[in-house]
């Protein structure tokens, strides 16, 4: 791992579940650290559920090692929102690093053809 690769500062987020005033079930998100990370683009894909065009981009992400990253975490970077996808892992069992693979999901409405 070159430490000048780790250019993009990220927050990494956990899950706080709660029910609100009502009983209904609220997730929150709580920032547990902020750490840098080199990001790459690793694919896309594009699917159009009713009149919704849901697209995606995966991205991989390399952070310094750490433990305590589950699945159901996410990733805040700059305004936009990665949820992680697999478990992390370490690459070279080195404790070196710790190898991200996040979802940025992306909706928009589909055209009505005329």
């Amino acid at each position: 791992m070159k430490i000048g690769d780790l250019r993009h500062r990220i927050e990494l987020q956990a899950p706080t579940d709660y029910q609100d005033e009502l009983g209904q079930p609220v997730r929150s998100w709580t920032t547990y650290g902020t750490v840098w990370a080199q990001i790459n683009e690793s694919g896309a894909s594009e699917s159009i559920d009713g009149m919704q065009l849901n697209a995606s981009a995966v991205h991989s992400i390399l952070i310094r090692y750490r433990s305590d990253i589950q699945s159901n975490h996410r990733i805040k970077w700059e305004e936009r929102i990665l949820n992680i996808s697999t478990p992390p892992r370490d690459p070279d069992g080195t404790r070196i690093g710790t190898v991200l693979v996040a979802q940025e999901a992306l909706s928009m409405a589909a055209g009505v053809p005329s």
